[in-house]
């Protein structure tokens, strides 16, 4: 059974699991992701994200987890081939539409290091969607001119004080 890759809730295509090979995970729902591992005993498979814990089934390309929904298998372009596009900075494994990398946060569609410009053009869902390692510090109910607007007094009292 091959397990690893990217697997879409089925009832929101923006929800989306990644399955890698050396046994982690991330989980992106809402407007934020996280990381953690997960492990497959014959069609059970667990996650274990920060501190919870979330079982389901996975047979034929498809998880069903403990409230019933299905997360499909993608298939990059919907070849059989396995190939996916990759990651011009990290060389990860990217979903076909995907504009940012869920591993290192590049916006695609540009270079490897993408332009200011382009990054500011994100909404705040995917500012913060390319940041996996900031989703564990952020509530979900905030907005992300919050999270500006208290850097940029950080960045003040920095420099008043230096």
């Amino acid at each position: 059974m091959d397990i690893p890759g990217k697997y879409i809730n089925e009832k929101d295509s923006s929800q989306y699991l990644e399955l890698k090979p050396d046994g982690n995970c991330f989980l992106f729902i809402g407007s934020a992701g996280v990381s953690g591992y997960y492990e497959v005993k014959g069609t059970e498979i667990t996650l274990f994200t920060g501190q919870s814990t979330s079982k389901g089934s996975i047979q034929d390309g498809v998880i069903v987890d403990e409230e019933g929904d299905r997360w499909v298998l993608v298939e990059a372009g919907g070849q059989a081939s396995g190939k996916s596009p990759k990651c011009p900075k990290c060389n990860s494994d990217l979903l076909e539409n995907a504009k940012f990398c869920s591993n290192c946060g590049a916006v695609m569609g540009g270079p490897a290091s993408a332009p200011r410009q382009a990054a500011q053009q994100l909404t705040g869902d995917e500012k913060l969607a390319s940041m996996p390692w900031l989703a564990g510090l952020v509530g979900k109910n905030l907005p992300w001119e919050l999270y500006e607007a208290i850097a940029c007094v950080a960045i003040l009292i920095f420099l008043l004080v230096g």
